[in-house]
């Protein structure tokens, strides 16, 4: 225990005089100092630090005296004082609270936009069961607010993304000791309710492809049936793409695109891709055409307009930004007509993983290629033949014969 000369008023009338005292704590080092207050008396302070959100905070005690036992004392108290709040239990803690310990982790975690998609549907949660104590939470709680979302217009998809939001924090809460009950996280269900219909096909056939691009340049949207074919080329996701400097990102020596970053509109700014690790993919001379293309493009583009000299982005727009989803979308559903398909940007990524499956690629290819952490979405289309590949098995069948 060491005492260090006074450093001078931190109120009017009143003196902090330091006193830390280095205790080994299961939990962290406290630290305590003491406080001289206007009135004589001194105030016993500590920090300490929640190792659950990270976040310090501090507790205290007021005493009329100021001597090696009282100080003990002092000591003493603070550390029950803030064992009491670190263990803090279920009874205690409402779900809302809960939430708020788990984003202060989650957010260390995942992607900006990832953690901004979560708090968004934290706070209509917390709407429905925020307030609930801990102790008191039943699956029943939770599946209630689950029928309430469909109730008041939610589509099935976003109840899943919501339903799997509460899943994480229910196990977190599990993990930490905040819920005793282990059935909530087993008993909790989504039913399919307001599911909306979904376009069967998720891909393109090489001939609706450039029907695609032929209908773009016809009203003289060459650039972006650029972009529509260099991912249909390459398999990149459509952030990813537009995230090229193509200085930096693009080797035309050994033809491989470096994926490190994605965009985030909402926020306007770079980060990491959705896998979270850089990746370097392949391109063949079909590709590497087009890219030099849009290079040449992108340099008369950015002279003619006054862009910023520094920015490379390989698609860019009038503000020296990558384009965003949004507006490539709009264009493709005001200007492509492909009969019984809704032409969107990821519609290119999937014809690119359907046109790989079909010339008999693996799936752990596949998926290593386009960023996928598992092969599942692969397999599915698997599932999914193309029409050549069913126009080959009718060939085969045709051709099919057991005579000897």
């Amino acid at each position: 225990r060491k005492k260090s000369t006074p450093i001078g008023d931190r109120n009017a009338g009143s003196k902090r005089i330091y006193l830390i005292v280095i205790l080994y704590h299961k939990r962290e080092v406290a630290n305590m100092w003491i406080e001289e207050l206007h009135n004589g008396k001194f105030k016993y302070v500590e920090r300490y630090t929640d190792p659950l959100t990270g976040k310090t905070a501090k507790v205290s005690l007021t005493h009329i005296k100021r001597n090696n036992r009282v100080e003990k004392e002092m000591q003493k108290k603070l550390q029950e004082k803030i064992e009491a709040k670190l263990s803090k239990t279920s009874a205690d803690i409402n779900f809302k609270e809960l939430t708020q310990k788990w984003l202060a982790i989650y957010k260390k975690q995942v992607r900006l936009s990832t953690y901004n998609n979560n708090v968004s549907y934290v706070n209509t949660i917390n709407k429905e069961i925020g307030p609930i104590l801990l102790k008191a939470l039943t699956s029943a709680h939770i599946n209630s607010v689950i029928l309430h979302l469909f109730e008041i217009g939610y589509v099935y998809d976003t109840v899943k993304g919501m339903t799997a939001t509460i899943r994480k924090i229910v196990n977190f809460g599990l993990k930490y000791g905040f819920i005793a009950d282990r059935n909530i996280l087993h008993e909790i269900e989504l039913p399919r309710i307001n599911v909306t219909e979904k376009d069967e096909f998720k891909y393109l056939e090489r001939k609706e492809l450039k029907t695609v691009v032929a209908q773009l340049e016809k009203k003289n949207y060459g650039e972006l049936g650029r972009m529509c074919l260099i991912q249909a080329y390459t398999g990149m996701r459509y952030g990813e793409m537009i995230s090229l400097d193509y200085t930096k990102h693009i080797n035309f020596q050994d033809k491989t695109i470096l994926i490190e970053r994605t965009w985030y509109h909402r926020k306007r700014m770079f980060q990491p891709t959705k896998g979270g690790k850089p990746r370097t993919i392949h391109f063949n001379a079909e590709t590497e055409k087009l890219l030099k293309e849009q290079i040449r493009h992108t340099k008369i583009k950015s002279m003619q307009l006054g862009l910023d000299k520094n920015q490379r982005l390989l698609f860019v727009n009038g503000k020296s930004e990558p384009f965003t989803n949004s507006y490539a979308n709009e264009l493709l559903g005001k200007y492509t007509d492909i009969p019984g398909k809704h032409v969107t940007t990821h519609i290119f990524r999937h014809t690119f993983i359907s046109l790989m499956v079909e010339q008999g690629h693996t799936s752990n290819i596949i998926a290593k290629h386009v960023g996928h952490t598992n092969t599942d979405m692969i397999e599915k289309v698997y599932s999914h033949f193309t029409n050549k590949m069913d126009e080959d098995l009718t060939n085969a069948i045709d051709g099919f014969s057991l005579s000897v």
